[in-house]
């Protein structure tokens, strides 16, 4: 049965803020390691499959300053940063010392700075994440500037369990400044749709300082597609032709939320019975990033239509267009293709 004490080599002590002192030993035998439980104020139990097969009593160098307590070591009120002492371990049976290990610590209150939380995967470039991209695994960036080697980052993004993703510093990390953390697939849900979710990230240093959260890296989450809002029609059945839509009427169509306006041409406008001849569809509300909800079509014929009437019976058509063709800001594509009804003016 061997003692074995943690980091004991020097230049490696074991830092901490309030330590739990069973932390810093471990006893075992070979590849067995047995359990150690409290069995008094400083005192504990080895124990193996339940059997007490010996017993550990624990010291502290400097009871005054760093006194241990159940256990625990709790520095007092007037220890300054950085102070150090050793727990001093004896491994007994019955009455016997058979080992003796010294851990050196030291202590550390003071918490490394906050990190900085930003979107690394493309699916961020606009800050929202659209059915296909929330599907999928994104990777977010923690960026921090005095971090250490084996200090704990707990990354929060809003899982569906409330679980965190917790990633242990290497020196590759330290030496970036920064860490890339993946958000699974599966962290988001119909539950989110329409919902910004808040992600950020917490630093514990060894000594389990935690600093303040990150920044919140807002990230919306747009699962839905665009669908249609209602149709309009301006259409005067007091001219040339009461049978037909006219050239110079207007057919107007609107979605519930921005589509891309490039996608929507008169030709992605698929009529169930007439034609569109040369009529024309524009964007009415078009933003400076090329979105809009409400498009008109007006109509024109190709010159041989008699009095200027068009292949759209006034007892109404339909206008069907592609689900790829009506793409929303988040880069979601409708549910279905959409159908608008051209109304019926032939009573009018």
């Amino acid at each position: 049965m061997t003692l074995v004490g943690d980091e004991t080599s020097a230049g490696n002590e074991t830092f901490y803020s309030e330590q739990f002192v069973t932390n810093l030993i471990e006893v075992n035998n070979g590849e067995t390691s047995y359990e150690i439980h409290a069995n008094g104020s400083n005192t504990f139990d080895v124990k193996d499959n339940g059997q007490v097969i010996g017993t550990i009593e624990a010291f502290s160098s400097d009871s005054t300053n760093l006194p241990l307590n159940s256990g625990v070591l709790e520095p007092t009120d007037n220890v300054t940063e950085d102070s150090s002492a050793s727990v001093i371990f004896k491994l007994k049976q019955g009455n016997t010392v058979v080992e003796t290990v010294s851990v050196p610590v030291v202590f550390d209150e003071t918490a490394p700075t906050a990190p900085t939380v930003t979107g690394q995967s493309p699916a961020f470039n606009d800050d929202v994440l659209n059915s296909d991209e929330a599907g999928n695994d994104q990777v977010v960036r923690v960026s921090f500037t005095d971090a250490e080697i084996g200090d704990l980052l707990e990354l929060s993004a809003a899982d569906n369990d409330g679980d965190t993703i917790e990633t242990v510093l290497t020196e590759d990390d330290i030496s970036n400044g920064y860490v890339d953390v993946t958000i699974p697939a599966d962290t988001y849900d119909n539950n989110d749709d329409d919902n910004t979710v808040n992600i950020d990230a917490t630093l514990y240093d060894q000594a389990n300082n935690s600093v303040s959260a990150s920044n919140t890296y807002d990230v919306g989450i747009d699962l839905t597609g665009a669908a249609k809002s209602r149709i309009e029609t301006n259409a005067d059945t007091t001219g040339n032709d009461d049978t037909a839509y006219e050239a110079g009427e207007t057919i107007t169509i609107k979605f519930d939320s921005k589509v891309e306006a490039s996608n929507i041409s008169i030709d992605d406008l698929g009529l169930n019975n007439g034609d569109w001849d040369t009529s024309t569809v524009a964007a009415d509300d078009e933003d400076t990033n090329g979105y809009a909800t409400s498009f008109t079509v007006t109509l024109a014929d190709d010159g041989d239509g008699s009095n200027g009437t068009l292949n759209i019976p006034a007892s109404g058509d339909t206008i069907t267009i592609d689900a790829s063709k009506v793409v929303d800001e988040a880069g979601n594509e409708a549910s279905g293709s959409i159908t608008f009804d051209i109304a019926d003016i032939s009573g009018s």
